[in-house]
């Protein structure tokens, strides 16, 4: 993987902070595929881009909701391909150890 490759990999993670940090449900998924498998970090799990949306919109950051004043940042993250020297059949994946600003684990 080229460095500028890996670097595109990061930007898309460093976007999605972006977006928790404006409560931009659309932003946050803009990146996933339509059959995006998501577990937050309260154990919660969706299956589709379309499910990770509407929780985030309708229990994440709604008004009353507890993540609503935090933001996010991703301090330590590691890239590497999935299937080395497959070419396009290789898959990226973004590990990363996230920190809500309000809600440190």
């Amino acid at each position: 993987m080229s460095k500028a490759d890996e670097d595109a990999i990061r930007q898309i993670e460093l976007r999605f902070d972006a977006a928790w940090g404006r409560h931009d449900a659309d932003g946050m998924v803009e990146s996933l595929a339509d059959d995006a498998q998501f577990v937050t970090v309260n154990g919660a799990w969706t299956k589709t881009r379309a499910k990770y949306l509407n929780f985030n919109a309708a229990r994440l950051h709604g008004s009353s909701r507890q993540f609503r004043a935090s933001t996010r940042e991703t301090p330590i993250m590691h890239v590497r391909l999935l299937a080395p020297g497959r070419g396009d059949d290789a898959r990226a994946y973004r590990h990363w150890y996230p920190c809500l600003a309000q809600n440190r684990w």
